[in-house]
This record gives structure tokens, sequence and C-alpha cells, in this order.
């Protein structure tokens, strides 16, 4: 696994500016009594959390070269 660069983490702190002021408002409608604040604060962490599995999910390499070698019966040329 790579160390995060510059776009990633410009990327992740555009995430937080809008998923943080979500969650904060969120948790304030969840404590209130209203339960779409909790759906509110899984659309935050999502929004952080998302898209970091969708653009470099952990191990998919590994992953496809199991598959390639099933499909393949594990032959090589």
């Amino acid at each position: 696994m790579r160390a995060p660069g510059l776009v990633d983490t410009i990327q992740l702190a555009v995430s937080l500016v809008f998923a943080g002021p979500l969650g904060i408002f969120g948790l304030n409608m969840a404590l209130d009594g209203r339960p779409v604040g909790w759906g509110l604060v899984v659309v935050a962490v999502l929004m952080v959390v998302l898209p970091y599995y969708l653009w470099s999910p952990p191990g998919l390499g590994d992953l496809a070269s199991a598959a390639a070698g099933r499909i393949t019966g594990g032959k090589e040329r």
C-alpha cells in the first residue's frame, strides 16, 4: 500500500469539509430524538470512507490475481 500523496490529502480535506458539518448536524438531530440524524451521520462517514475504498481498495491486486488463477486453472504461460 502506498503512502497518500498530495492529491489524496486534498481529497480527504475536501471530504472532511463537507462531511464534518453534516455529521455534526446529524449527531445533533439524533441527540434531540430524531432518528433521521443517525442516517445523516452514516452518510457523513460514507462521504469520507467510501472514496478511499472505491479508488484504492486494499488487496485488489491479490484478489485479481487469485481470480485470474481460478479462471485459467493456475496455468502460467
